[in-house]
């Protein structure tokens, strides 16, 4: 069922006392049975609000009686609504978090002749489950040392697995790259569930691609990370060999530095170092290592008790006389510590205490009492408002109102 709210306010007359508090009442229209929806309410908790589908079950009339507690005064009235409008009740829809699966994208990178065009495709190992926007630096450089960058960007629809683009260099002759020396920098998407394998087929055309060798590379951040990746042979060797020299490779924003030949070079192709070292601002910094707290004990101090002898009385009542002697010790404090207690009795007499019972009677009235209320001329009661109101019925000349939300 809907909720309704109704409002009820004492805004003028007599009844606008701070130092007034009242008993609030309604009933449905159809009903003779009164529901006490507040009792002891002051003044300043007006206007008074209630839900009279709650109290009342479902009806669009009812009357209401507002008395003041010390029956200083009242005011009653009937409202009846127009058209009702009940509050919706919202419920919340729980979204559950699911974690989102890992996704590996490979890299195919053809280049060929007219000018340079470079062809770039993407596959990602499963279908993606939102659209990504891969953008990317690929930097290809030339037999004369020099560099060029070519800035793009390819997207994978949501549900597919592949994305092309193609780029035509007009100001960068073929002839003049140096083959297979070439870097991807991959800048979007961020997000750790993506991995990229970005020299899984890179081809030159009419171009022999180097040897390759598989070489371990180890993590820059602790804790040590091994992953496997193949190098060109040429690389391994002094004195100008990039691995020879330490340069690195970054994944995920990671970085890593050659450890060792060896592995599996699951990690894909690397043609060229994407890192100088372990501190170019390409890296993600390292997380802070946790300290692990030192435990200092502290030397904790036992007291020595000293026992005090006490002497607790013990007091007995009994109806009949009865003599008790009570031993009052004297104590006794010698220089060895002793105590040698000597013990003098004393007769007391015990008086006989003879216990008078007086039985008062407690009267717990039973009964029902049925408040009739009570209507006080030139007191007010006020409508908030007065909108969806058909009938308003007052008494004794007052303004009596009432305004559900």
């Amino acid at each position: 069922m809907a909720s309704y709210l109704g409002t009820i306010n004492i805004d003028s007359g007599t009844l606008a006392n701070t130092a007034y508090t009242f008993d609030v009442l309604v009933k449905s229209c159809s009903s003779d049975i009164w529901v006490q929806i507040g009792s002891s309410i002051p003044y300043s908790n007006f206007p008074h609000k209630f839900d009279v589908f709650y109290n009342l079950g479902e009806t669009y009339c009812f009357n209401y009686f507002v008395l003041e507690e010390n029956l200083l005064g009242s005011c009653e009235g009937t409202v009846n609504f127009a058209t009702p409008t009940p509050t919706p009740t919202i419920t919340p829809t729980i979204t559950p978090t699911t974690s989102l699966p890992a996704v590996e994208i490979n890299f195919g990178s053809f280049y060929e002749s007219g000018s340079t065009i470079a062809n770039f495709s993407l596959t990602s190992s499963t279908p993606v489950y939102e659209t990504v926007r891969v953008d990317f630096t690929n930097t290809l450089y030339k037999k004369d040392g020099s560099s060029y960058d070519i800035v793009t960007g390819i997207t994978i629809n949501q549900g597919e697995t592949t994305g092309q683009t193609k780029v035509t260099i007009f100001d960068l002759l073929y002839s003049d790259l140096a083959p297979y020396e070439t870097i991807i920098d991959v800048s979007s998407p961020t997000s750790e569930n993506y991995t990229f394998n970005k020299y899984s087929d890179v081809i030159y055309e009419n171009e022999v691609p180097p040897p390759l060798v598989n070489f371990i590379f180890k993590s820059c951040c602790p804790p040590q990370t091994l992953i496997s990746a193949k190098v060109p042979a040429t690389e391994l060797l002094p004195p100008n060999g990039w691995v020879f020299q330490g340069k690195g490779i970054e994944q995920g924003k990671y970085c890593f530095i050659p450890a060792e030949e060896g592995g599996t070079g699951i990690y894909g192709p690397v043609y060229m170092p994407e890192i100088q070292s372990c501190s170019t601002g390409k890296c993600k910094p390292c997380p802070s290592p946790t300290r692990t707290p030192t435990r200092t004990q502290t030397p904790t101090t036992t007291p020595t008790r000293t026992l005090t002898p006490t002497t607790t009385p013990t007091v007995t009542t009994s109806p009949t006389v009865t003599n008790t002697p009570s031993l009052t010790p004297t104590l006794s404090i010698s220089p060895t510590n002793t105590i040698t207690p000597t013990l003098t009795p004393t007769l007391t007499p015990t008086l006989t205490v003879t216990p008078t019972i007086t039985l008062t009677p407690t009267v717990t009235p039973t009964g029902t009492v049925t408040p009739t209320p009570t209507l006080t001329e030139n007191y007010e009661c006020s409508l908030l408002n007065s909108e969806n109101l058909l009938n308003i019925s007052t008494e004794n000349g007052n303004d009596l109102c009432i305004l559900p939300f």
